[in-house]
C-alpha cells in the first residue's frame, strides 16, 4: 500500500510540474544566426548589453584576408589607404565602425547604447536604408557576405562625413581594392564609390517611407560601433464619408492579403512624427 502512495504521489508531482511549464515556456536566448541582415544584428543586442570587440575573419562565411580601403576625395585624388578589418562579436554578430579615423582593438568591452544619443533621427535613417539597398542588392556582389560587408561599412563612413563628423576634414567616397566580386584595384575602388553612391541617393528617395533604429557599442575609449534597423512606416489614410484617419495594415494569413484598418475615429489625420 505504502508503495502504491508513493508511486501515486510522484506520478502527480511529474503532472503538475508539465502543467507548470506547459503554461510558463523558459525564455531561451537564441545564438545569432549568421545572418548578413543588419536588422537581425540590431535584435540579436539590447540597450544595457556589454559585448566585446571582435573581428569576423574566416567565420560565418566572412574572408580570411583584409581588404584594402580607399579613401578617394571629391575630386578623384587618393587621400589614404589603409588595411581594414571585419568588426563583429565572439557570437559572429557584425557591427559597423562608426568612427573612420579611430583604430579598433580586438577584446575590448563596450556598452550598448541608444543610437540616438550619437546620431540624428535623419542620420541614422539615412544609413539603415542604405544598408537595406545594399542587403537587397548582394546579388551585384555574387552573394558574397564580406563585399556586402564593406560596401555596407563605406556607406556608414560616407554618411557620417555628410553629418559632419569631418573624419579627414572634407567628405570622402569610399572604396576597396580587394572586392571578391570585382577585378581588383581601381576597378574595384569605382565599382564600390558608384554602388555607394546608389544606396544613399536610394535611402534619401525613400526616407519618408521608413524610420531607421540604431543600437551604438561604445568602449569608452573613442571605438564605437553600431548596427541599424530600418521599418516601413504605416501608412496614412482619410475616410471620406466621416473625415475619420487610420492606419492601414497588410497582414498575410494563410497565403490570404487580410486589409487591416487601425484608429479608426473622428480624430482627423494622423500627425507625422
Amino acid at each position: 500500500m505504502k508503495q502504491c502512495v508513493k508511486h501515486l504521489a510522484a506520478a502527480v508531482l511529474v503532472f503538475v510540474l508539465l502543467a507548470v511549464f506547459a503554461g510558463s515556456p523558459a525564455v531561451v536566448s537564441a545564438a545569432f544566426s549568421g545572418s548578413y541582415k543588419t536588422e537581425d544584428a540590431y535584435e540579436a543586442l539590447a540597450v544595457g548589453d556589454s559585448i566585446e570587440f571582435d573581428y569576423l575573419h574566416g567565420t560565418g562565411g566572412y574572408a580570411e584576408e583584409r581588404q584594402v580601403v580607399w579613401a578617394v576625395r571629391e575630386d578623384g585624388t587618393l587621400a589614404q589607404t589603409w588595411y581594414e578589418r571585419i568588426l563583429g562579436s565572439s557570437e559572429g554578430i557584425p557591427y559597423f565602425c562608426i568612427e573612420q579615423n579611430a583604430a579598433y582593438v580586438a577584446e575590448r568591452t563596450a556598452v550598448v547604447y541608444d543610437g540616438l544619443d550619437y546620431m540624428s533621427q535623419e542620420e541614422i535613417t539615412r544609413i539603415a536604408l542604405a544598408l537595406k539597398y545594399l542587403e537587397d542588392h548582394i546579388e551585384e556582389v555574387n552573394g558574397s557576405k564580406t563585399d556586402l560587408y564593406y560596401l555596407q561599412q563605406f556607406a556608414v563612413w560616407k554618411i557620417r562625413d555628410e553629418a559632419g563628423y569631418d573624419a579627414y576634414g572634407e567628405p570622402m567616397n569610399y572604396g576597396s581594392a580587394g572586392l571578391e566580386s570585382q577585378e581588383s584595384g581601381e576597378a574595384s575602388v569605382e565599382f564600390s564609390i558608384e554602388i555607394v553612391g546608389r544606396a544613399i541617393a536610394w535611402a534619401d528617395e525613400n526616407s519618408g517611407r521608413y524610420t531607421g533604429y540604431c543600437k551604438v557599442l561604445d568602449s569608452g575609449m573613442f571605438q564605437r560601433c553600431a548596427v541599424f534597423k530600418a521599418v516601413e512606416n504605416p501608412v496614412s489614410f482619410v475616410i471620406p464619408e466621416t473625415g475619420s484617419a487610420g492606419t492601414i495594415g497588410l497582414l498575410a494569413a494563410g497565403g490570404i492579403l487580410i486589409l487591416a484598418a487601425a484608429g479608426i475615429g473622428n480624430t482627423g489625420r494622423r500627425k507625422e512624427k
